[in-house]
């Protein structure tokens, strides 16, 4: 414990060096002495701007040693636009430093720059579970630490290669091959105790394995845990091209369009940020949702209408 609290302490004063200076001789002088709590402080020039900016990023660096990265992103989002520019700052220059840092703070870099991941995979049909197995991957490549859950196809699919939690999934209602919107919100309003009881199981792993981010593929359980627990919580999927991208339907879907959007909303409401992926690119309607593949095709105005839009 010691170890690792001298080398989060190091961290935290190189990072501080780098972006401030050095300390001046009578603030050292200060700390021997005793006649100042603040045994890190640098010399910062005795501007007050300065001295805020100097306070959030130790504030933020605080969170990094303590927390994490990604909890301390989280928090440097609900800020203000400026700490997440400081706190990109720092995870930038602690990527390009960290050979420069002793072997004991290197490895509390590493660490602290990797996450550890809830995952949460619908399992209807298996497009959901295949397009996770490839963020998964990735994300496991990185070095970060996965924990699934899912359940039905989307468990059968991943139990092999990763770690899985089955859960109870609410699932979708189908008749003469069509999704029925209706029948779907009154089957999974009956299976709300089950979901809970899976949110509780989550809420003890989460606990046990530090999770400190949560994405979700559709999956509605990780993501309540997710707020729940107020982790940063990440969409990937499909459907919210209905939802966050500016797009128009035929006059005769519309109804069917609209029972679609309330299904989703009800899926994986008030996310951090939403990653959609689609064969076209619609503009998005706010700023935390993200198009893949990008492109400049958008679908806009009127009906049918389709134009060009550099």
């Amino acid at each position: 414990m010691h170890q690792h609290a001298g080398a989060r302490v190091e961290l935290l004063q190189a990072a501080l060096e780098h972006f401030f200076g050095k300390p001046r001789e009578q603030d050292q002088k200060q700390s021997r002495t005793g006649q100042t709590s603040q045994q890190l402080t640098p010399g910062v020039p005795n501007f007050p701007e300065v001295a805020i900016e100097f306070d959030l990023l130790s504030q933020l660096l605080q969170d990094i040693c303590v927390r994490g990265l990604f909890a301390a992103f989280h928090k440097a989002a609900i800020l203000s636009q400026g700490a997440t520019r400081h706190l990109w700052n720092v995870k930038c220059y602690l990527t390009a430093q960290t050979c420069n840092f002793e072997y004991p703070v290197r490895r509390q870099v590493i660490r602290l720059l990797m996450a550890n991941i809830l995952y949460g995979v619908n399992g209807e049909g298996a497009g959901h579970s295949s397009r996770s197995r490839e963020v998964l991957t990735h994300l496991q490549g990185k070095g970060h630490k996965i924990h699934v859950a899912s359940f039905d196809r989307g468990l059968k699919n991943l139990a092999a290669d990763f770690e899985v939690t089955e859960i109870y999934g609410l699932r979708l209602a189908y008749s003469d091959n069509r999704v029925r919107y209706a029948k779907t919100v009154l089957k999974n309003l009956f299976s709300v105790p089950r979901a809970a009881k899976s949110v509780r199981n989550l809420i003890r792993l989460a606990e046990n394995s530090e999770i400190q981010l949560v994405i979700t593929d559709f999956e509605p359980v990780s993501c309540h845990l997710g707020h729940k627990l107020r982790l940063p919580v990440l969409s990937i999927d499909n459907q919210h091209c209905l939802i966050y991208g500016e797009i128009s339907y035929p006059r005769q879907y519309r109804k069917e369009a609209a029972a679609a959007k309330m299904v989703s909303r009800m899926m994986t409401p008030q996310a951090d940020a939403y990653f959609v992926t689609s064969f076209f690119t619609p503009r998005p309607k706010n700023k935390h949702t993200f198009f893949f593949p990008r492109g400049k095709t958008v679908i806009c105005g009127s009906r049918n209408q389709a134009r060009k839009i550099s």
